[in-house]
């Protein structure tokens, strides 16, 4: 064994990495002390570990899911922009209620109050028998029932289908609560939506940013230029995300990357646990700053490894200004890049990865300036070579650029930019389209 393999696979960055993988779903279910396991999961890694699995074959999870957690999960995926999604909602209840009726109530209860009313109200139409009378306008798709109280008539339309029977639902908490199920009854016959869907909005939002998911323009700072009068000084010790990374997210840094071979070198336990919980934030920021959605897990590994990619780019770059000469993977370069990484904050790390590719993008932009070159581009040519070096130059007009064109038998696979080589690259790329075209 090399003396780079060992230090690699006897590393705390690599051994924690290893446990998240563990964590996974299947993993998880069939491991000893389960129960105790998932009430230890990070609320963001029960979710992508829910997800993965599929609700129906996570129901052990789900069934012993905190407050917190749950929460979290319905957060994460219950929502179209800033409106909760009455059917992606009902999707989770019927989660619980396939276990078991008492089990539904409980999950229903745990949802934010708003949340509750506007599921209501969007599912049944309430009548207060004590001072209305029965609806005459029903049809016979129309069922009424009423409340075990006798104070309410109930009315749904079954083509409005729900995965949870509502009359199952409505009697469920009844059930365990008939005084809570009469006020949430008047609430959803009463209240207005607009007030409740901003209620509830708020405080979602609150509980995102906490788990790292800030606004859309507010998780754009990471493309910002990095700001080198304050160089990346960062306290350790101050972060408040989940020091045990998701599978997902963690799944990208066991494969050989600058940044994970200089992390893997890092011995200091606190620092460690820091610098994990200061990745876990970078990636939840990244995937809102990158557009995508929580929801879409097909693309969080995708985002994870762009990141991973990125912050090894800014360490090269970084390293560049200490060390002349750069052999990859030398003793100096990763023992250089340990200290900074480990005095460094990554934002800042991922900042410094990010700016070169601002000025191959704004290069690719003014060749389109051109109008020959405007015309070479939307010719048909089907030749292979230009089908690459086509998905190389609009890879680098998207908004976040990346590296395109660059395997011939598919030209159009991408990947983020993670060495400075393969920005010289495709600057030499650049230039030979100057030379050609203007």
């Amino acid at each position: 064994m090399t003396k780079l393999a060992k230090v690699v696979s006897l590393s705390a960055f690599r051994s924690s990495l290893s446990r998240s993988l563990q964590r996974r779903g299947e993993n998880l279910l069939e491991s000893s002390n389960v129960e105790e396991k998932i009430a230890a999961l990070e609320p963001v890694e029960a979710f992508l570990i829910v997800k993965e699995m599929g609700p129906a074959n996570a129901q052990l999870l789900l069934r012993q899911a905190s407050q917190e957690q749950m929460q979290t999960f319905i957060d994460l995926d219950c929502w179209r922009k800033n409106k909760p999604n009455v059917q992606d909602i009902d999707l989770w209840l019927a989660a619980y209620a396939q276990q078991d009726v008492a089990l539904l109530a409980e999950a229903f209860q745990r949802l934010d109050d708003e949340l509750q009313i506007l599921f209501l109200m969007d599912t049944l139409e309430v009548y207060d028998l004590r001072n209305e009378e029965e609806p005459a306008d029903e049809t016979d798709d129309d069922v009424l029932i009423k409340t075990p109280d006798d104070l309410f008539l109930i009315r749904f339309t079954p083509k409005n289908e729900r995965h949870v029977d509502p009359i199952l639902l409505l009697n469920s908490i009844y059930k365990d609560d008939a005084a809570e199920a009469h006020r949430l009854l008047m609430a959803s016959k009463w209240e207005l939506k607009s007030p409740l869907e901003e209620g509830a909005f708020h405080f979602r939002n609150g509980r995102l940013e906490d788990l790292g998911f800030p606004s859309a323009d507010l998780a754009q700072r990471i493309f910002m230029p990095p700001d080198k009068s304050k160089r990346m000084s960062v306290q350790r010790g101050k972060h408040k995300g989940a020091s045990n990374l998701p599978a997902l997210y963690a799944q990208p840094f066991t494969e050989t990357s600058l940044f994970a071979l200089c992390a893997a070198r890092i011995n200091d336990a606190d620092v460690l646990e820091d610098i994990q919980k200061e990745l876990g934030l970078l990636i939840n920021c990244a995937i809102i700053a990158y557009g995508e959605s929580p929801q879409d897990i097909e693309h969080i590994g995708e985002i994870a490894t762009a990141v991973r990619d990125t912050l090894s780019l800014g360490l090269e770059v970084l390293l560049a200004e200490k060390i002349d000469a750069f052999d990859s993977y030398s003793e100096a370069i990763l023992e250089t890049g340990e200290k900074i990484i480990a005095e460094n904050s990554l934002e800042q790390l991922f900042r410094y990865g990010f700016q070169p590719l601002r000025g191959i993008q704004g290069q690719a932009q003014k060749l389109f300036d051109d109008a020959v070159f405007s015309a070479w581009f939307q010719q048909d040519d089907e030749t292979q070579e230009a089908k690459c070096d086509r998905a190389f130059l609009s890879g680098l007009l998207f908004a976040h650029p990346v590296l395109s064109g660059f395997e011939t038998l598919d030209p159009h696979k991408q990947k983020a930019f993670s060495k400075k080589s393969e920005i010289d690259d495709a600057q030499k790329r650049l230039d030979m389209f100057f030379h050609k075209y203007l």
